[in-house]
């Protein structure tokens, strides 16, 4: 049986406290089967459990590399996620439970500010909001 490993939101394994402009997840397969994705599917949801499910691709084609999806986020928030894949010898291979937390203050409409935010403690990233008003 296939496993799905390498799981990422933008690049980064459960991202905490980012600013998420955009979202993009990625995977990886190994031990399959069948050589190619036949169709994938990303669910997200504001629970483990996924009862309360704030997004849902659907099975479509989805690049593994990279699909970015479009749904609003609320602040300070974290979400779960996890994908399907099936192959194109009828496997289904489900990933763990992924998450991601947006940051606590999101760049909406930002004039002046600083927002911090922080990867597990370790590294932190400094962004300054610029409001340029006209005399």
């Amino acid at each position: 049986m296939g496993k799905i490993y390498a799981a990422k939101t933008n690049h980064i394994t459960n991202p905490i406290g980012f600013n998420m402009d955009t979202i993009a997840f990625s995977w990886k397969v190994k031990g399959c089967r069948g050589q190619n994705q036949k169709h994938a599917r990303i669910v997200i949801s504001k629970n483990k459990t996924f009862t309360d499910i704030c997004y849902d691709t659907g099975e479509t084609e989805l690049d593994s590399l990279s699909t970015r999806v479009e749904f609003e986020i609320q602040p300070y928030t974290r979400y779960y996620w996890k994908v399907i894949v099936a192959t194109d010898v009828e496997e289904v291979i489900e990933s763990d439970v992924q998450f991601f937390e947006t940051a606590k203050w999101m760049n909406h409409g930002l004039e002046d500010g600083l927002l911090v935010t922080a990867v597990r403690n370790v590294i932190r990233f400094f962004q300054k909001g610029l409001n340029r008003k006209k005399k």
